[in-house]
């Protein structure tokens, strides 16, 4: 029993270093917690905000923390068994999980469990995770999990901004207002499930249509416009050169041109009044 609560705590010390809040500074200059729409510090998150490789480099991270701190249990506890490489990956899961230093708020844990079984034993271990990841892309075939979706709208609404910003030509911008709050978009449509209950699968998946419902229920939601204002403010502005080679500069009237972009968004309630929802649905 001793052996295996000291490898659940060596698993744990070893979980609570989350790859992806160093990849996050290193590629981004931010914290893990503050990329995607989740914050979610694993690959999935870190690979739809960052790319391919920061989402690898993350993945072999997180596999090389449990791989440690099982391997130093079974070095330390080697008259006990394999076993304790189980709970050290536990523990690394735990750890993963619900790291102290950033308040038991973490990842998933879905590559530490898969590795802790694989290192515990690996053909069976390898067979179920290849079972796994077979089953669940039959049972969520054509789906798109809803933070596909919405790293999918965060892209559109990124593109518009940059269009707007190459469509007018100006010499400051200001952005005022922001978008829909998801928990908003989300909160409607799955109020609105009982309705149109064919178009999801599970509460974290749903199929095309669901998921055009969502981006279009975000845009009903969402207004961006842009707006050029002009302005003349005195400048000093560089002229010819004098007879003696110094360069003059004349205090002229000069024109600006600010844009701004004002983004608009309705609340779940005007919403809710739109789409008539029940008093139950609100």
């Amino acid at each position: 029993m001793k052996a295996k609560l000291i490898s659940i705590m060596i698993g744990y010390v070893f979980g609570c270093f989350l790859t992806a809040e160093v990849i996050s500074e290193k590629y981004a200059g931010k914290r893990a917690a503050d990329l995607g729409d989740t914050g979610n510090p694993g690959m999935a998150n870190i690979m739809a905000s960052l790319g391919f490789v920061p989402g690898i480099l993350t993945l072999a991270g997180d596999l090389g923390k449990c791989i440690l701190s099982g391997l130093i249990s079974y070095m330390l506890f080697r008259d006990t068994g394999w076993i304790v490489v189980l709970y050290a990956g536990l523990g690394c899961t735990l750890g993963h999980d619900f790291p102290f230093w950033r308040r038991f708020r973490g990842g998933k844990g879905v590559a530490t469990t898969s590795m802790a079984i694989g290192l515990y034993r690996f053909w069976p271990g390898l067979a179920a995770n290849i079972a796994g990841a077979v089953l669940t892309n039959i049972y969520l075939d054509d789906g798109h999990s809803v933070h596909e979706v919405i790293t999918e709208i965060n892209r559109e609404y990124q593109r518009k901004i940059n269009e707007m910003r190459t469509e007018f030509d100006y010499d400051t911008v200001t952005i005022n207002g922001s978008h829909a709050r998801y928990k908003d978009v989300l909160a409607l449509y799955y109020a609105g499930l009982s309705e149109n209950s064919d178009s999801f699968m599970s509460y974290g998946y749903v199929d095309d249509e669901g998921a055009e419902y969502i981006k279009n229920l975000f845009w009903t939601m969402t207004d961006i416009e842009g707006d050029i204002t002009r302005r003349t403010e005195k400048e000093l502005v560089q002229i010819e050169d004098d007879e003696y080679g110094r360069t003059q500069y004349e205090l002229q009237n000069v024109t600006k041109h600010d844009l701004t972009i004002t983004i608009t968004s309705r609340t779940v309630e005007d919403m809710a009044e739109e789409m008539m929802m029940n008093e139950e649905e609100r």
